[in-house]
């Protein structure tokens, strides 16, 4: 109910929006005042964000948005999370950035078993890992 109730008072501010930037600015504003009061306030307006606001934004023409804001939601819920919650958001961030790197080296070998391509260098998991031939 307390979520409800949220996402009621935040969708009034959103719908009076029409641009990316102005939407990017007023999540920042409501995130950020939602983090000073997780305390008290806060976790309800956090959590209708995170489970309104991606359909929301898909529904104006703006689901761009809604990855940049759940991460965004996930580093300010993350001082709030226990030790292993903590570790998992982390976890979860590099397996984000490995896997497109990885899906791009087996591209690259992929072109280079076909002929079309003679890679010397691969991307890692890891930004500074590089797989050298």
């Amino acid at each position: 109910m307390q979520i409800t109730r949220a996402w009621g008072r935040i969708k009034g501010q959103f719908d009076v929006i029409s641009d990316a930037g102005q939407m990017a600015r007023k999540f920042d504003a409501i995130a950020n005042e939602a983090a000073q009061l997780m305390s008290t306030t806060g976790k309800p307006v956090l959590a209708a964000l995170r489970e309104e606001l991606p359909s929301y934004l898909q529904a104006r023409g703006m689901s761009g948005l809604a990855q940049d804001f759940t991460k965004r939601l996930d580093q300010i819920e993350a001082p709030f999370l226990p030790p292993v919650g903590r570790a998992a958001l982390q976890l979860a961030s590099v397996c984000d950035g490995g896997w497109s790197r990885l899906m791009v080296a087996f591209q690259m070998a992929r072109n280079a078993a076909q002929g079309s391509g003679k890679p010397s260098v691969l991307p890692g998991f890891y930004i500074p890992e590089r797989m050298k031939f």
